[in-house]
């Protein structure tokens, strides 16, 4: 019974790390999103024509030097 018990913690351990990489993945691009979405003056790109490429450029900079930290920190 313990030895069930003990697969079944180690399964749920291994979900837990995969579902925080995850959200700490995805929270910088959140982040980015969300604040480049408000529709007030006085944003940074505002008024560039290239604004969403910018933006979007940085949100996957920001993705694979974050994935790139979890690798070299040997989480993933």
């Amino acid at each position: 019974m313990d030895v069930y018990l003990s697969s079944v913690a180690n399964r749920t351990n291994e979900v837990v790390k995969v579902l925080t990489i995850l959200g700490t993945v995805a929270l910088p691009v959140i982040v980015i999103s969300g604040y480049h979405g408000m529709n007030t003056k006085g944003l940074p790109l505002v008024d560039s024509p290239h604004a969403t490429l910018m933006v979007s450029l940085m949100m996957i900079a920001t993705t694979i030097a974050l994935l790139f930290y979890l690798r070299r920190a040997r989480w993933i």
